[in-house]
């Protein structure tokens, strides 16, 4: 299909939104059944095939997305966690066995409950809860079958369960009221209730950001995988007895992200980050020497664990140009096949973009990268879409984004930056935002703009900034901070004051949100200066507002505030609200909605 000027016609948001993903998955001891999530039906519900050769079958149809699967470590029965209206109080649930109709665990409403983990014998199921106190999250366990629940641990901050030990009788758990750059790793006692830190300022180490943790095959140590020693997460070998600690794995610049660990077999799979892409690494032993494993297509992986019995390791895998999928890579064949998930393209060949890295130099010299994705059928005059991922600690990875390609293909070029602050580049990077240093992110950003406005494709007059949560507060930020680069912008659920943010940002956020923006009682002149909302007056491009009624993380009084504010200065600003979502938009309808209304106002704008 084409347009009147012979140029092909984009590929519409509903379209582009109706490609249905798979990921999150999980396997059966047995290996015989795969669980997913999969969003065909409009919300992420769970579906599970058997396996080899197993027909998709749709085990929920809940009114709300499912965030989280766990197969028993010695049975069928899966957890699943549920929220209402994406307002992140997850309650607890069970299917017995995988044709039995789900039963709610817990059933507090009020209260965040974050999944830890089962029991190596099936019998407990270990999370965090923060029903006593609003504010911190404490440490439970629960016997899924009786429903007895049992308090182990006061909290004192954030905190999440990572493992049990080998013989079911301790914990192992991180957490921090210091912000996640700085965790301490606990060995938690389940009859005593006693707990001690075994790594991290707790147990007299260093800061350290610990992503995951899990014993070896012999029970006698815990591979963590952290950014202990040179500011790059690699996997150590843990002694919880003298806290030594061993090296691993390490990539050189590189985060491993991921590990897995085959226990009949001791091959271990590594998972690095390479400016944003994955790269998939196997090992025979767990200390032997590791192999590169080429992805079909260059992606981003998610999740990662292998087979029960070695053969397999089984991942969510997705592209630039092709939605997530759950994938097995077979170490006996070294091949790829698709277990879940769309298996051909869904477009032309020519339809989809894939970017280009770019390597900016910011205002200070500071190394920035980016991700350009330019448009197939035209080469110049072309307006420019920066477009801020969320976080701050977060990047942007070469992944799916269905709204994405419909501008491109609308003829806009998309520039997704990793300004500072971002993750994936090393936690000097990581920490170069914090504070203090706050805007020095916007101003990255605003000296990427001023680079791309000199490409001889690009036409300088139009250069607009998208993007949501933090990259909302981005966007506030860069269209007051430099109001002459700007055309337009679009702020989806984004942080426009930091001092009404830590009032009403949920509870159990907030030491967390301190340690990243700086605490209100000390630092409130600091935190109003930064504060957007407190600046709108310099802005001159229009804005479009999307906020959801329950969001927990970013309150919609945050862009209440800049609505009311321009509305009263007189400056073009349209706000969309929606109800029934949280801190993101997870119905298929929602989703399509809140993107047409962005791609119509990018259109009369940009």
């Amino acid at each position: 299909m084409t347009d009147v000027e012979g140029k092909p016609s984009p590929l519409s948001i509903p379209s582009l939104m109706a490609r249905a993903e798979a990921r999150d998955e999980s396997v059966a001891p047995d290996g015989n059944t795969l669980a997913f999530l999969s969003n065909v039906s409009g919300t992420s519900q769970v579906w599970a095939r058997d396996l080899p050769k197993g027909a998709p079958r749709q085990l929920t149809n809940m009114p709300e997305k499912i965030g989280t699967i766990a197969f028993s470590p010695v049975a069928r029965s899966l957890l699943f966690t549920m929220d209402r209206g994406g307002d992140e109080r997850h309650q607890l649930w069970l299917i017995a066995d995988t044709g039995a109709d789900p039963e709610p665990l817990t059933q507090d409403p009020t209260a965040v409950h974050a999944w830890g983990a089962w029991s190596p014998d099936g019998e407990h199921i270990a999370y965090t809860c923060n029903a006593r106190d609003k504010s911190v999250m404490d440490i439970m366990v629960m016997a899924p079958q009786s429903r007895k629940v049992r308090r182990v641990m006061e909290g004192t901050g954030w905190c999440d369960v990572l493992c049990f030990t080998p013989a079911g009788q301790g914990l192992v758990v991180r957490g921090s009221d210091r912000g996640t750059m700085d965790q301490d790793l606990w060995l938690v006692d389940i009859p005593s209730g006693g707990h001690r830190p075994i790594m991290g300022v707790g147990a007299g180490g260093p800061p350290c950001a610990i992503l995951s943790a899990r014993f070896t095959a012999d029970g006698t140590e815990i591979l963590v995988l952290c950014d202990y020693a040179e500011g790059f997460h690699a996997l150590y070998r843990l002694n919880p007895d003298s806290g030594e600690l061993s090296s691993v794995a390490r990539v050189s610049e590189q985060d491993i992200e991921r590990f897995a660990l085959a226990g009949q077999t001791g091959a271990l799979a590594l998972i690095a980050n390479d400016g944003g892409y994955s790269r998939l690494y196997l090992r025979q032993q767990t200390d032997g020497p590791e192999d590169e494993v080429a992805l079909p297509v260059p992606g981003v992986i998610t999740s990662l664990r292998f087979l029960p019995d070695g053969s397999a390791l089984v991942m969510s895998y997705e592209t630039a140009q092709s939605p997530a999928v759950v994938a097995q890579y077979n170490l006996a064949e070294k091949r790829f096949t698709t277990l879940a998930g769309e298996t051909g393209p869904a477009a032309p060949e020519d339809a989809l973009v894939v970017p280009e890295e770019v390597e900016f130099s910011s205002f200070d010299g500071t190394r920035v990268c980016a991700f350009v994705y330019r448009p197939r059928h035209i080469d110049h005059n072309l307006p420019v879409l920066f477009m801020v991922h969320g976080g701050p600690e977060a990047q942007w990875r070469p992944g799916w984004r269905a709204d994405l390609q419909h501008y491109v293909q609308s003829g806009i070029m998309v520039i997704a930056p990793n300004v500072r602050g971002s993750t994936g580049y090393g936690r000097a990077y990581h920490q170069s935002d914090d504070r203090e240093c706050r805007q020095d992110a916007v101003r990255d950003l605003c000296a990427m703009a001023e680079t791309v406005a000199e490409w001889p494709d690009v036409d300088a007059a139009r250069i607009g900034v998208m993007g949501q949560s933090y990259g909302g507060y981005m966007v506030l930020a860069a269209l007051t901070m430099r109001p002459d680069l700007w055309k337009t912008g679009v702020n989806l659920y984004g942080v426009a004051d930091f001092i009404t943010l830590m009032r009403t940002t949920g509870p159990w956020r907030r030491a967390l949100r301190a340690a990243e923006y700086g605490e209100p009682e000390t630092m409130a002149a600091f935190l109003a200066e930064i504060s957007p909302v407190n600046h709108l007056r310099h802005m001159t491009a229009p804005l479009l507002l999307v906020h959801a009624t329950e969001d927990p993380r970013v309150p919609m009084e945050q862009s209440e505030q800049v609505f009311a504010i321009l509305r009263g200065l007189g400056h073009p600003v349209e706000f969309m609200r929606l109800t029934g979502e949280g801190h993101g938009f997870v119905r298929r309808e929602n989703r399509i909605a809140a993107y047409s209304r962005v791609a119509d106002f990018l259109k009369r704008t940009l």
